[in-house]
């Protein structure tokens, strides 16, 4: 298995390009999707107010000044999660 360097932009308005290793043999969509989750965790993609409701427009290169091979629209997953503490008897609440 072998990595391929590609870059991608995430944002119509952004001229800044993030470099990515990606497998050789992954498609588009999941290198897309992997590019999507770096960006998110690596380059303040969490304080992206309008992924919440919207997809964000990525763009993906072969080469670092190559020509766009593809554009993809990212949704963001929220995956709830929630945690319960007991409550000792005599606390708030009946």
């Amino acid at each position: 298995m072998s990595n391929i360097q590609v870059w991608y932009r995430a944002g119509d308005e952004q001229d800044e390009w993030f470099r990515f290793m990606a497998n050789e043999f992954d498609t588009n969509d999941a290198v897309i999707e992997r590019c999507a989750e770096e960006y998110f965790w690596d380059h303040d993609g969490w304080d992206t107010k309008s992924w919440v409701n919207v997809p964000i427009r990525f763009a993906l290169r072969k080469e670092k000044d190559g020509p766009i091979v593809g554009q993809y629209d990212v949704e963001l997953e929220h995956v709830p999660s929630f945690t319960a503490n007991e409550v000792e008897e005599g606390g708030d609440g009946e």
